[in-house]
């Protein structure tokens, strides 16, 4: 994730426009910043948005939870990063069983497509 993409950023669950962001990872290429861990914090309702593998987790808080089981090694060794309690109600949401099942297929396809070998 570059510097500048935080600006264009808002809380998912508050709308708060003006977030802000801790890096722990950063990796340099030609002068390019990239920021490959961190988290990102809302003033306004004290969310927590993990920066996971370059990318900003911009999940709401039904959905956050799901970040634990998808990312182990990241909570492992960031275990400071808050995210909303597991919840049945949440784990049985079409959101949540659409984000799973997405998830699931778009490494599928990813791997048909750059390994076919392995069909």
């Amino acid at each position: 994730m570059k510097n500048k993409v935080l600006s264009w950023l808002q809380c998912p669950d508050c709308r708060h426009p003006t977030l802000s962001m801790e890096d722990w990872t950063e990796e340099s290429d030609s002068g390019n910043q990239e920021i490959l861990e961190g988290v990102i914090d809302c003033p306004g309702c004290d969310a927590q948005f993990p920066i996971i593998g370059g990318v900003p987790r911009m999940l709401p808080s039904s959905l956050r939870w799901v970040l634990r089981q998808h990312y182990p090694a990241y909570f492992r060794c960031h275990p400071n990063v808050r995210l909303p309690v597991d919840e049945n109600s949440d784990r049985q949401s079409g959101i949540a069983k659409t984000l799973e099942y997405y998830s699931f297929q778009h490494i599928d396809l990813s791997i048909k497509e750059m390994r076919p070998e392995l069909l």
